[in-house]
């Protein structure tokens, strides 16, 4: 079978891409040079999440959103908020705070539950790991938003984590934070759910700031090393984009031809 005409030069830069990402990935896992990002004011404010619910003795709520791991567009999302989950379990367990996520996909659930007991074991306080702190609502949409909301409302939680993946339910989650008056944090790729965090949300990570956070707070160097692949990726883009329009402008068809190999 051969490779479909139109689709040879896609074809080409995904492999070129995917083997870039590939050689970056193992090159950062044995490299202990130090990786620099620009700073993100929701990952400086996590600290702030940590402190208001230490201070008042309320809980911290964090939610993965509609999205479940083995989704093909939703489980990149979900994973990278695991990843501040992470984090945020390890504090919680070193200040004995109290923190509750909540969950519609039984996947996300199961390591959601791992990834907080993780947290308490790394900070030497696996006794005080309790089973209620990961729970699962429903796989129904709007069902899981409102057990959500009612989950906030009655534990009045000082801080509200919304990192993931999320659809129409973004809005119900966020304003039920905001009524509270909790801090709240949220992350997601989805351009259509951005607006409504970006309105209710003290700080909001767009795009890839989501995984960037993940890959600072875990330290994990893999995702470092997919991180930089991306960053080359784009340069790669602006660049033949600005090739291919000064070609068109001076009256050449070769980029468009070598397009549409």
């Amino acid at each position: 079978m051969g490779l479909v005409e139109g689709k040879i030069f896609s074809f080409i830069t995904m492999l070129v891409l995917s083997a870039v990402t590939v050689y970056l990935i193992f090159y950062m896992r044995k490299s202990d040079e130090p990786v620099q990002t620009r700073r993100l004011a929701g990952l400086d404010a996590l600290d702030e999440v940590v402190g208001r619910a230490t201070e008042t003795g309320r809980p911290i709520h964090y939610n993965p959103g509609i999205g479940s791991i083995e989704g093909a567009s939703t489980g990149a999302r979900v994973l990278g908020g695991m990843e501040v989950l992470g984090w945020l379990s390890l504090q919680c367990a070193r200040y004995d705070t109290r923190l509750i996520t909540t969950h519609s996909s039984p996947s996300s659930y199961a390591i959601a539950r791992e990834v907080v007991r993780n947290g308490y074991v790394q900070a030497g306080r696996p006794e005080n790991f309790r089973e209620e702190a990961a729970q699962f609502l429903s796989n129904n949409q709007m069902a899981f938003a409102m057990g959500a909301v009612r989950i906030m409302q009655r534990e009045e939680v000082a801080s509200n984590v919304l990192i993931g993946s999320y659809g129409a339910e973004s809005l119900l989650l966020a304003e039920a934070g905001s009524t509270l008056g909790a801090i709240q944090i949220s992350g997601d790729t989805n351009a259509y759910q951005l607006p409504f965090f970006i309105v209710t949300c003290d700080y909001t990570l767009i795009a890839e700031e989501l995984f960037a956070a993940g890959a600072v707070l875990s330290n994990n160097r893999d995702v470092y090393g997919s991180l930089i692949a991306q960053d080359y990726g784009k340069v790669v883009a602006v660049v033949m984009l600005i090739a291919g329009s000064l070609l068109a402008t001076f009256g050449s068809s070769a980029f468009v031809k070598m397009l549409s190999w």
